[in-house]
């Protein structure tokens, strides 16, 4: 999709599609949270992304504050649509 902000639309309206399709409505990350109360992989598979892009210099703050809300969550924060709203600032 590259720069188009169209195609990068369309692409994400297509996902959104097939998502409805699907029969499981959460993700694996939201059960692990809410439902079993166990810690999710995202630091260990975001982590090595996190590290290599401070290396590189690459200024990644939507990734890192997701990684920290997910964090926060498995630590007992409330869940809430604020939190959409807050990673939609944080890509700034």
């Amino acid at each position: 999709a590259g720069d188009d902000a169209a195609a990068k639309d369309a692409a994400t309206d297509a996902l959104v599609a097939w998502l409805r399709t699907q029969a499981k409505d959460r993700s694996g990350i939201w059960r692990d949270i809410a439902v079993r109360h166990r810690p999710t992989e995202v630091p260990t598979h975001y982590r090595p992304v996190l590290d290599r892009a401070a290396q590189l210099g690459i200024a990644v703050p939507g990734l890192e504050r997701l990684v920290a809300q997910i964090a926060e969550l498995e630590a007992g924060a409330a869940m809430s649509e604020q939190r959409i709203a807050d990673l939609v600032g944080a890509r700034r």
